[in-house]
């Protein structure tokens, strides 16, 4: 999955994972992932094209799903801490079904 535009500021990351069923030996295929996170300035920008949940959301979403081997990969950039006030970790939000 990518999540940015080419002309989108910030640092470019890759994040890779594997879903395992219950028994935490067999690959989950066929997992609809849903990313979402801010900007590089701790915002969640909005292009004016957003519907639904994606209002509160912000530009830089994605899906995408498992492999055969129940690997995903998103490239995007890194998020910015929403309270840069104080010092908490940065973090994307995922879900999956």
């Amino acid at each position: 999955m990518l999540i940015y535009k080419e002309n989108e500021p910030g640092q470019r990351i890759r994040i890779e994972g594997r879903i395992f069923k219950s028994d935490s030996i067999t690959p989950y295929p066929g997992i609809l992932i849903y990313a979402y996170h801010t900007d590089a300035g701790g915002l969640y920008s909005k292009s004016g094209s957003e519907t639904g949940s994606q209002k509160w959301q912000g530009r830089l979403h994605g899906w995408c799903m498992t492999d055969k081997e129940g690997k995903y990969y998103i490239n995007t950039v890194r998020p910015e801490n929403i309270l840069k006030a104080i010092s908490s970790p940065v973090f994307i939000s995922f879900e999956g079904t």
